[in-house]
C-alpha cells in the first residue's frame, strides 16, 4: 500500500502532491501508534503469563483470571510454550503447556452443539432417527434445552429453511426423548 502511494506521490504535482504527502505522514504516525499499542498489549500480556507462571498453581491462577485472557495472551503462551521447547526448560514447558490445555479445554466445542451439527447434517427425518438412537446417551435435559434455546433465536432470523429445519430437529429430538422416558 505504502509502495503504491510512494508512485501516486512521485506522479502528483502541486496541491496533490503535498495532500498525498500529508495522507501518508498520517497514515505512517498511525501504524506506529497501532504498533505501540500492540507491543504495549503484548508486553501486559507477557507480564501476566509470567505472574501466573510465579504462582503456586499457575492453572488454577489462570482459571481465576480467565476474564483477562485474550488473543494477545493466547499468542504469547503459544510464543513462550515455543521457546521453553526449544530451550529444553522441561518445567516451564510443563506448566504453560497445562495452561494452554485449559484454554483449549474451555474453548472446545461443547458436545450438544456438536451433536446438532450431526443432526443438521442428516439428510432426511430416518437419519436423524438413528442418529438419535445411536446417541441416546447425548439426549439429556442439557442438549434439550441448548436446543430450545436455539429455536428461539433462530426464529429471529429471515431463513426459513433454517428455521424449519431446526424446528424439525427440535421435534424429533422432544419426541425421541419422550419415548425414552415411556421406555425407561
Amino acid at each position: 500500500f505504502f509502495e503504491l502511494l510512494r508512485d501516486r506521490i512521485d506522479r502528483a504535482r502541486g496541491d496533490g502532491r503535498a495532500r498525498l504527502i500529508e495522507i501518508r505522514d498520517k497514515l505512517l504516525e498511525l501504524t506506529r501508534e497501532i504498533d505501540q499499542q500492540v507491543q504495549l498489549r503484548l508486553q501486559a500480556a507477557r507480564d501476566f503469563l509470567e505472574e501466573l507462571l510465579k504462582s503456586p498453581n499457575p492453572v488454577q491462577a489462570l482459571q481465576e483470571n480467565l476474564p483477562a485472557v485474550d488473543n494477545y495472551f493466547v499468542q504469547e503462551l503459544n510464543s513462550a510454550l515455543q521457546t521453553a521447547r526449544q530451550a529444553g526448560d522441561f518445567e516451564r514447558s510443563a506448566k504453560l503447556q497445562q495452561m494452554f490445555e485449559l484454554l483449549q479445554s474451555l474453548s472446545a466445542e461443547p458436545p450438544e452443539l456438536a451433536f446438532l451439527e450431526d443432526l443438521m447434517d442428516a439428510s432426511d427425518t430416518q437419519a436423524r432417527r438413528k442418529l438419535l438412537e445411536a446417541n441416546q446417551d447425548k439426549i439429556t435435559p442439557e442438549f434439550l434445552d441448548a436446543l430450545t434455546s436455539i429455536v428461539s433465536r433462530v426464529e429471529a432470523s429471515e431463513d426459513s429453511e433454517l428455521i424449519e429445519r431446526i424446528k424439525a430437529i427440535h421435534r424429533e429430538a422432544l419426541r425421541y426423548s419422550m419415548e425414552l422416558k415411556l421406555q425407561g
